[in-house]
Order: structure tokens, then sequence, then C-alpha cells
């Protein structure tokens, strides 16, 4: 990747941070995760973003919380947690 297209991309986060909905992991949020991992054989960070995922879903006013990874294991926990 170039550089110019690199400052493109930061830029564009950078614009669309306001966007995002961050999640502070807490000791509550980490154990869920420690038990999600066991459940589903996820790795740390992994579980992480599943737990995260999960806390989303569970204080959404609406059904428009979705899920998104590259990894296919993780995409079918979150299937089988919503």
């Amino acid at each position: 990747m170039s550089l110019s297209v690199h400052a493109a991309l930061v830029g564009r986060l950078d614009a669309d941070w306001q966007k995002f909905h961050a999640i502070e992991v807490t000791e509550t949020l980490a154990r869920r995760a420690g038990h999600l991992a066991d459940r589903f054989s996820l790795r740390g960070f992994d579980a992480i973003h599943l737990a995260s995922f999960e806390l989303l879903f569970e204080r959404a006013d609406d059904e428009d919380v979705r899920f998104s990874s590259a990894d296919a294991s993780l995409e079918r926990a979150a299937r089988r947690l919503a």
C-alpha cells in the first residue's frame, strides 16, 4: 500500500470515528469473553470481539446490530449468540 493510499484511509477513519461505538473492556466483559472462548474455542481477542457484540446486541433498541469478521468460526459463533 502506498503512503498516499494509507494517508487517505487514515483520514477516512478519522472522519468516520464519531460514528463508531467504542466498548470498554471491563472485568465483566473480559470474564464473559473467557466463557465464550471456552464455549466456542476462540482466541483471546476473538472472544473480546464476540463478547462486545453480545453486549451491544443485548443493549440495542432495535435489531440493527451486525457482526462482521473475516474469521469463519467467529462468524458462526456470533450467529449462535444472536
